[in-house]
């Protein structure tokens, strides 16, 4: 009986690798199809998740919380993706529970105002309209007024918008879709801090900062915060995730947190 030819180490060692590797830039090739599957699905839910053409929100000064008594200013803001060059609209806010301050346009692109800025405390309003004369009009970020409101009593008050306007920089006289954000504050009765004896005084509101990209606090940036970012994404809008506080979270704040990894 003739014997089988005896295995060569080198050959099966060599077909082996080569299987080894087939596999591997196999597997490689359906991750590579399979990541760009999964990011052209976030793309277009984000894009679904988009909204309008423009924005208004409100841009706090601090956390949205505040002591009976206690002070804080709020940006008016508008996040828009075309050439905008008028707004005009009125803000409602709960006259019991809220003092409207003052009104500062130190902040504004406005530079034209087609009526005096006004508060109707009977009705808890403030409405307000104007523009820009910058040729090409404005696009991006930008605030239009800057509130300090002051807590009348305690429990939760909330500005929205109302009656908002937004005109395109062209020669239609037709506004544009304009989504719009409410703020919300709880007003807590203060306790005070007794220190010698005496009653700490109150400072000034903290001056408003981005968001940290550490999202869980676990004093790391990295793939977990990167998992709650995407999550965030396609959800209702929250500032604590708008690493760029434009009044979205979105890419950009996808791209901020990479950078920070």
């Amino acid at each position: 009986m003739r014997k089988p030819p005896p295995i060569n180490p080198r050959r099966w060692l060599t077909g082996y690798s080569m299987a080894v590797l087939l596999t591997f830039a196999l597997g490689a090739s359906v991750l590579v199809v399979s990541s760009g599957a999964l990011l052209s699905l976030l793309a277009a839910s984000i894009s679904s998740f988009a909204g309008a053409t423009t924005t208004a929100f409100f841009m706090p000064y601090g956390d949205e919380s505040l002591p009976l008594g206690g002070t804080t200013s709020i940006d008016i803001d508008i996040n828009t993706k075309i050439p905008i060059n008028a707004l005009g609209a009125t803000i409602s806010f709960p006259k019991g529970a809220l003092e409207i301050v003052s009104i500062s346009k130190e902040k504004s692109f406005f530079d034209l105002w087609t009526e005096d800025t006004t508060i109707a405390e009977d009705t808890g309003e403030i409405r307000f309209s104007g523009g820009t004369t910058k040729r090409g009009g404005v696009m991006g970020t930008g605030t239009v007024l800057t509130l300090t409101v002051r807590a009348k009593t305690s429990g939760s008050a909330q500005l929205l918008f109302k009656n908002v306007q937004v005109y395109p920089y062209n020669d239609t006289g037709k506004a544009v879709d304009t989504q719009t954000r409410p703020i919300t504050y709880t007003i807590e009765e203060a306790k005070p801090a007794v220190s010698g004896g005496g009653t700490a005084a109150m400072g000034p509101p903290p001056p408003s900062a981005a968001p940290n990209p550490d999202l869980n606090g676990d004093g790391n940036v990295n793939l977990l915060d990167l998992s709650i970012l995407m999550y965030k994404m396609l959800g209702s809008y929250n500032p604590r995730y708008d690493l760029n506080s434009n009044g979205s979270v979105g890419l950009d704040d996808l791209s901020i947190l990479l950078s920070k990894m």
